[in-house]
């Protein structure tokens, strides 16, 4: 019988798959373009759900289980490194509840995981799972090159203004340079980098 296929995946596995840094995961995360949860043990909660009104309706219930942060808390816990936490949500941010016993949740970095599902739609979203590393599984990804020698040029100010040109070029410089390589798509690449260039600005400011 085969193992049971992995339902959560840590920050730095997450980059490992995507070829990027935990930093970049990090900054999506807080971006609010990737949802992260935590495990929250047997607790006691207040729900806040709306209706067709708007009106959100409170009842109190017991929770355990995983459950989504609020991107800005996120990133107050990136910052610091942990924090307590009381607010959390489920399936949509409309819907979240607040810890009754414990009153708050120590939550550190280590402690936040993206679901399989999530780690799927994001990965669709921006081009991060290709035809190519699905026809060569086995082959090491070439991507880290790419955004390596994409930061180089952006260092040096020699990238080109247009992410979809600049895409071009490096599609063209990892044909030339990589041969025999499972080279990414140009709209791959352009994902990518799009991606990795508000990673430079955000560790730039």
């Amino acid at each position: 019988m085969p193992l049971p296929e992995r339902q959560h995946y840590s920050i730095e596995e997450a980059a490992a798959h995507w070829c990027v840094s935990p930093r970049d995961v990090e900054d999506y995360i807080a971006q609010g373009l990737l949802r992260a949860e935590t495990w929250v043990p047997h607790a006691l909660v207040e729900y806040h759900r709306p209706d067709d009104a708007g009106q959100y309706h409170c009842f109190t219930d017991s929770f355990l289980g995983y459950a989504a942060l609020f991107p800005e808390t996120c990133q107050r816990v990136f910052l610091h490194g942990g924090m307590e936490i009381s607010g959390f949500y489920l399936d949509v941010r409309e819907h979240f509840f607040k810890l009754v016993t414990p009153m708050a949740l120590h939550v550190t970095a280590e402690a936040l995981v993206i679901r399989r599902k999530e780690h799927d739609r994001f990965a669709e979203a921006y081009g991060l799972v290709t035809e190519e590393t699905l026809k060569h599984p086995g082959r090491p990804s070439v991507m880290p090159q790419i955004l390596q020698e994409y930061e180089r040029r952006y260092r040096a100010g020699t990238f080109k203004k247009s992410a979809a040109m600049e895409a071009q070029y490096l599609h063209h410089w990892a044909a030339q340079l990589l041969p025999g390589e499972a080279i990414p798509s140009a709209k791959t690449i352009q994902n990518n980098i799009s991606l990795h260039r508000k990673s430079l600005l955000v560790n730039a400011a």
